[in-house]
């Protein structure tokens, strides 16, 4: 029987930000790719990859999983609602400003909200996937790198092909 290991990210509701302060709090392995996984900056990120890098093959299952499952549910549904209150903040001010009445219904009419909430999740699963690769990429063990080539070779993941032969070719 295969046993799954699945992210508990239930601290994390919406996209980590990153300070330098924070990459100095001790963190589990788990904790540490979970850290990995939902952090979309630069700033500090060099101690996090250098922690990664330092971790044995233990995380692998993790970054597995993250690719092959993508984000929590939970956590996309947040994403789908934040956005979709952005949105309408946002369509809010624009329609307030716009006198012309043409332009008011181009422009009320040409996107909406659920649309925008989609693209913004179907971006939040990318970058999650994304990183689940990269970790891959930095965990220095056999079963990450057949994976990659598995990845790399697999049809139906033709849109990762690229990603994955360029973290299997320039390891971090």
């Amino acid at each position: 029987m295969k046993k799954v290991v699945l992210l508990s990210v239930g601290v994390f509701f919406s996209i980590v930000s990153c300070t330098k302060e924070e990459f100095f709090v001790p963190l589990s392995n788990v904790e540490l790719a979970q850290k990995w996984l939902l952090t979309d900056c630069r700033v500090g990120e060099d101690s996090l990859t250098a922690r990664l890098i330092a971790t044995d093959s233990s995380l692998f299952k993790v970054f597995r999983s993250a690719f092959l499952l993508g984000p929590p549910g939970s956590m996309i549904d947040t994403i789908r609602l934040n956005e979709i209150a952005r949105f309408n903040s946002r369509q809010v001010l624009v329609l307030d400003s716009v006198t012309n009445p043409e332009l008011y219904n181009f422009i009320k009419y040409t996107d909406n909200k659920d649309s925008a909430a989609d693209r913004e999740a179907e971006k939040f699963i990318g970058r999650y996937r994304t990183r689940a690769l990269q970790g891959l990429g930095m965990i220095k063990s056999y079963s990450a790198k057949n994976f990659l080539d598995s990845v790399i070779a697999d049809p139906a993941q033709v849109e990762w092909h690229t990603t994955a032969q360029y973290i299997r070719l320039n390891p971090m």
